[in-house]
């Protein structure tokens, strides 16, 4: 609630673009509020701001102002149910349709089903259902007992073309099991090079090894032992062998070969 606006709620919506390389960008999305009657859904007040282009040319488009005659009074009134308890439920909705000067992953929405039912495949949560295309995954309905926490979204998500995360919603141990589970060998070596092109030198940390070795990243592997000025036999002591390639045994040993032998442990 600005001052000079008369005590009026104004919703504010700010867009910015993280790691760009270009100097001017544009983002065009369809912007919705949702300000939630907490005595009645069904009075909850929606606010249609429409197709709106931000961009950074000028600071004035990089923000959107959203007016209302929601005053101040009306607002704390807990009659009118904006306010309860000290609490306010609002919501979004904002679709990035148009984007200039950045790459733009593919966006998908899960929770709708694809236009051809026979090409759907249902995760089946208690509380929502997600549509996988069978193009990804060609089974039959999957149920869960428990709501989704994220990860398969989050999964998804990078199947089209986001940065995979490093910190994921589930673990990154998580998120490489999915990809395994789905059999898309793509995205798990994706996060290969994540691993790799994030760390700085002499950073890979074991139980990133690990994991490299449990779905056989080489590309991680390589690049910890190219960094590794001596190895120890402490430094493999808790990978599995049993799940080790026979291209990653070998690397190993040839590492350790070229360093002159294994590092001398301290008596």
């Amino acid at each position: 609630m600005p001052e000079g606006m008369e005590d009026r709620l104004v919703f504010v919506v700010y867009c910015g673009v993280l790691s760009t390389n270009s100097k001017y960008w544009r983002v065009k999305a369809n912007v919705k509020f949702i300000l939630h009657d907490l005595n009645d859904v069904q009075s909850s007040v929606e606010y249609h701001c429409g197709d709106v282009w931000f961009d950074n040319y000028t600071h004035e488009k990089s923000v959107i102002y959203q007016d209302t005659d929601i005053s101040l009074d009306s607002l704390l009134d807990e009659n009118v149910g904006f306010v309860k308890d000290n609490e306010m439920k609002m919501s979004t909705d904002i679709r990035v349709l148009e984007v200039e000067g950045f790459h733009q992953p593919t966006v998908v929405n899960y929770r709708v089903p694809p236009t051809n039912p026979l090409h759907q495949q249902i995760l089946a949560y208690p509380n929502e259902n997600l549509y996988v295309n069978k193009e990804i995954r060609d089974l039959d309905e999957i149920k869960f007992n428990r709501p989704s926490p994220g990860q398969i979204e989050e999964f998804l998500d990078c199947i089209y073309g986001f940065p995979i995360p490093l910190i994921s919603r589930g673990g990154f141990h998580i998120f490489l099991r999915n990809a395994k589970s789905f059999k898309m060998r793509s995205v798990a070596q994706r996060a290969a090079q994540t691993i790799v092109n994030d760390k700085a030198v002499d950073v890979i940390t074991k139980v990133e090894v690990s994991i490299a070795v449990d779905f056989d990243m080489r590309r991680v592997v390589h690049a910890w032992l190219n960094r590794k000025k001596s190895i120890s036999k402490n430094d493999l002591e808790d990978l599995s062998i049993e799940k080790m390639s026979g291209e990653i045994m070998k690397a190993i040993v040839k590492r350790v070969l070229k360093l002159g032998g294994w590092e001398k442990e301290e008596k």
